[in-house]
């Protein structure tokens, strides 16, 4: 296994908590807009997101020399995730 350089560890945790905001975002939003309130929200469905995160995060740093491509395929995954959530929005509200 190789040694892994702290720059390359701290892009993994930046990656991993643009990640984590942006799942925490969509999910309280969803939570909200189905509920009307926060107060009876279940903490494991936040607690799911952070190995959700963790994931995608390694996914997007799956091409070491290629950043850009590490760019284009976060910017998918977010599109991705936006759409997962518009559709459970729709589905839920009608």
């Amino acid at each position: 296994m190789r040694n892994l350089k702290k720059e390359e560890i701290y892009t993994y945790m930046k990656r991993m908590a643009a990640f984590l905001l942006v799942l925490l975002y969509y999910e309280l939003l969803l939570y909200y807009q189905l509920h009307s309130t926060l107060n009876t929200m279940s903490i494991y469905n936040l607690l799911f997101l952070v190995p959700i995160a963790a994931v995608l995060a390694a996914l997007t740093g799956w091409f070491r020399k290629k950043e850009r491509m590490n760019n284009v395929l976060s910017l998918v995954i977010l599109f991705i995730l936006s759409l997962f959530y518009l559709g459970d929005l729709l589905y839920y509200k009608t």
